[in-house]
């Protein structure tokens, strides 16, 4: 049957460049789906459920079978049929993610389908790491209080020990702790790290109501981790990231006075919050912050070469993880009050935040 196109639709595809195939062109009534380019428009865009049956099999045989079984038996079934059978095919675990990447773009990243097999397809990745989601919020006997996860456990310490100094008659609204959720007591300080964090944040239960919060280093590390967090949105004019389905948000350092050329090099981590004198402190045995100094990607000794170093302050790293743990253990409870002043901006944050994520509606 012929389709005469009316002359107003005519009238803007044409505006829009394109042409009218006319051998392409067919009319469908209300009650039949209607279908462009694989997808079905009849109300609003959606897939079809023979694509939603694959995913949901797919989903399944991995976590049956096994990837690398799901794998093998996707290549037996598709292999003569890949369009360049002298090119490899994309991996299992790709196909299954840009498919369901695929089902969030067309039916709403809210949608309970998209949310239920992205939440099996993290849950399958982080079993095949050897991790797991963290799910012990959900317990009876968790303190429920908001949990503010660190990179490192110097940082907990830290400012776990900036609260005491700064607030001595109020008890911490919230629970600071590292972001290492299997960590041993004897692990050292560098058992974490911005990526650590970045993937505990994004895959904390999403059924729990307790808040969670992560702070990254405004470094090269940090800023990048924060910034790969896709499942949380920016908030408050890119101020914070939040995740309403988590109860959960995240940010990074805020910048003390003083330090913003730190953070412009992104080379800004919590050590920096306390002033010069302080890092340069050093415990009974003479140990305590090593430091290095880069300009460009030549390393310079800060202690061999301390005039390059009052030149250009703000291009220091600390090197010694073990120093670190010194630091925060035996030289900051030491400290007085006004070294902690600082510390003020990041709690005001914290507070905001959870003020914000407990009017959060679920």
């Amino acid at each position: 049957m012929d389709v005469e196109i009316g002359t107003e639709l005519e009238n803007i595809i044409a505006s829009n460049g394109f042409n009218i195939n006319p051998n392409k062109t067919r009319a469908s009534s209300y009650k039949q789906r209607q279908e462009v380019t694989g997808l079905t428009v009849n109300k609003f865009p959606n897939v079809r459920r023979r694509y939603i049956r694959q995913v949901r099999a797919m989903l399944y045989a991995w976590e049956t079978h096994g990837l690398q079984a799901a794998e093998a038996v996707r290549n037996e079934l598709y292999s003569p049929k890949h369009r360049n059978p002298k090119s490899d095919l994309p991996s299992f675990k790709k196909v299954v993610k840009g498919k369901i990447d695929f089902l969030g773009l067309v039916k709403g990243k809210d949608n309970k389908v998209y949310q239920k097999y992205k939440k099996q397809y993290h849950k399958l990745i982080l079993q095949e790491k050897g991790l797991r989601r963290v799910k012990s919020f959900d317990e009876e006997n968790m303190d429920r209080r908001p949990h503010v996860y660190t990179e490192g456990i110097t940082d907990a310490l830290i400012l776990q020990i900036a609260w005491k100094k700064l607030y001595p008659d109020v008890d911490c609204p919230f629970i600071v702790k590292d972001c290492n959720p299997t960590r041993k007591s004897d692990q050292k300080a560098s058992a974490g790290g911005a990526d650590v964090l970045k993937n505990l944040l994004r895959n904390l239960n999403e059924d729990s109501q307790l808040i969670s919060i992560g702070i990254f280093d405004s470094d090269d590390a940090g800023v990048s981790a924060f910034n790969e967090i896709n499942n949380y949105v920016a908030d408050q004019d890119d101020e914070w990231k939040i995740s309403i389905p988590r109860k959960a948000g995240c940010f990074t350092l805020p910048i003390p006075p003083g330090r913003e050329k730190y953070a412009e090099n992104k080379n800004l981590c919590i050590e920096f919050y306390f002033d010069d004198d302080v890092i340069a402190m050093k415990n009974s045995g003479g140990r305590g912050l090593s430091l290095s100094l880069y300009l460009g990607k030549k390393e310079i000794s800060v202690e061999k070469d301390p005039e390059t170093s009052k030149k250009y302050p703000e291009s220091r790293k600390i090197k010694d993880e073990g120093g670190k743990m010194i630091f925060a253990q035996e030289i900051v409870p030491a400290l007085q009050v006004p070294a902690f002043e600082p510390f003020r901006t990041v709690f005001d944050k914290v507070l905001k935040l959870i003020e914000k994520l407990e009017n959060v509606q679920t």
